[in-house]
């Protein structure tokens, strides 16, 4: 009372319409509105109420039992792989889907992520606990981009615009910032003034990613301070092509070209009989003659989820150094970036030993992380572990613990590589066209 006595406010009286309410015929809007699949924007000056229609839209969406998920920010000490919810294998697709795989950043600890990690980390949550919520899900994410330099807020809102349009979940999302809104190119619009007044609207004119990023011949100079953002940080053994892209601030990722290996499991399956005629040599001349090998696609962390991956890739493949070209990932399970860019996919069959070892602890009921922990193997397991670490020379002399891990590794990451046949343009080493 003393309050408003002090504002001249008397308690009770008619004033304007609570902002609450006109919330609710924003939110109301919005929901009728948004199609699966679709991206919705809520935008407007910092106070004016974007926040309110978000919370207008969940109540709305709880009212009638409409599944929906909130992003919201993970504190925790876990390592970033345990922070996101589900299986190892869905947890990893949603940190890609978020732009956050990076080998290194799995087992560090969510808490001492940067403020542009933490946000994609969020959003890897929200992308695991909207994809279970089934179809018809709603995903909300308020103040998207703050905090955030320019490149780091379109790449995220990039991300969560592809994200939707290929899971089929809406997105309700609010920021105060343009860039953002014509990164996520929205199908609806909610414009709030600084009043609280709501119009709910289509965009105008053209929306999308800005089209400033060329790709071009680059050199090894350009890939200095992105090989620290690869999960092998060291530079390729060899080198003899690279691209970058670039728009107005710098780099944005690079592309690094270079020799094949001897050995490669994959090309049997993509060039049967090509590179294995019985003659070691001439296999070995042709092989050096005819491939070249993309051993590195690094992209900037703030540019993750704008397609600079995929589109250095498409623009080496339109002009290869060679016909055919060959990658392996250790992504490529759950980040598909190369057959996105139009290469095929190959993947090994799990080798005996790890099928073996996979058989012991389904017996055992436990999953591939009890690897790490030798306390708690039972007898099977230890006896399983030491057998897997026997079938090969680089195992054999391991130590339980050692060979636990490396157990791991082996049954969590399924080896897939990638190989083109280009039938354009070849250019600088000329190679042949295979027969």
């Amino acid at each position: 009372m003393a309050a408003c006595a002090a504002f001249g406010i008397v308690p009770g009286a008619a004033g304007p319409e609570p902002p609450r309410r006109r919330a609710r015929a924003a939110a109301a809007a919005l929901d009728a509105q948004l199609a699966p699949g679709g991206v919705g924007v809520v935008t407007g000056p910092s106070g004016a109420g974007k926040s309110t229609i978000l919370r207008a839209l969940a109540d709305e969406l709880r009212g009638r039992a409409a599944p929906f998920v909130m992003a919201e920010p993970i504190r925790t000490g876990r390592a970033v792989i345990d922070a996101v919810p589900g299986t190892v294998a869905a947890a990893l697709r949603a940190l890609a889907a978020a732009g956050l795989g990076e080998a290194p950043l799995l087992s560090r600890r969510a808490c001492d992520l940067s403020d542009g990690q933490r946000s994609r980390l969020a959003l890897a949550g929200a992308f695991a606990r909207a994809e279970r919520a089934g179809l018809g899900a709603t995903l909300i994410v308020d103040e998207l981009g703050s905090g955030l330099d320019a490149p780091a807020r379109t790449s995220l809102a990039a991300t969560l615009r592809r994200w939707a349009a290929r899971t089929g979940v809406r997105v309700a999302a609010a920021t105060v910032h343009g860039g953002v809104v014509r990164a996520l190119a929205p199908s609806l619009v909610v414009t709030v003034d600084q009043d609280g007044t709501a119009t709910v609207g289509r965009p105008r004119g053209g929306a999308g990613t800005p089209a400033r990023i060329t790709v071009e011949r680059g050199t090894i100079e350009d890939c200095r301070g992105l090989w620290r953002h690869h999960y092998r940080a060291a530079r390729p053994a060899t080198v003899v092509g690279v691209l970058r892209a670039r728009d107005g601030n710098g780099t944005a990722g690079v592309l690094v070209v270079s020799m094949p290996t001897l050995e490669g499991w994959w090309r049997e399956l993509a060039w049967p009989g090509r590179f294995r005629t019985g003659d070691k040599r001439r296999d070995a001349v042709r092989l050096n003659r005819e491939v070249r090998c993309i051993s590195r696609v690094i992209v900037d962390p703030r540019w993750r989820g704008m397609g600079v991956g995929r589109g250095l890739i498409a623009a080496y493949l339109e002009r290869p150094r060679t016909r055919l070209t060959e990658s392996s990932a250790a992504m490529g399970a759950w980040c598909p970036l190369f057959a996105a860019a139009g290469m095929t996919e190959y993947r090994a069959p799990p080798a005996r030993r790890e099928a073996r070892l996979a058989d012991a602890l389904a017996a055992a009921g436990l999953d591939a992380r009890a690897l790490l922990r030798p306390a708690v193997w039972p007898p099977l397991i230890r006896r399983e572990v030491r057998r897997w670490a026997a079938d090969s020379r680089m195992t054999r002399a391991m130590p339980p613990p050692r060979a636990g891990e490396s157990a791991w590794r082996a049954l969590c990451s399924p080896r897939v590589a990638y190989a083109a046949c280009g039938p354009g343009r070849v250019h600088g080493e000329q190679g042949g066209a295979p027969r």
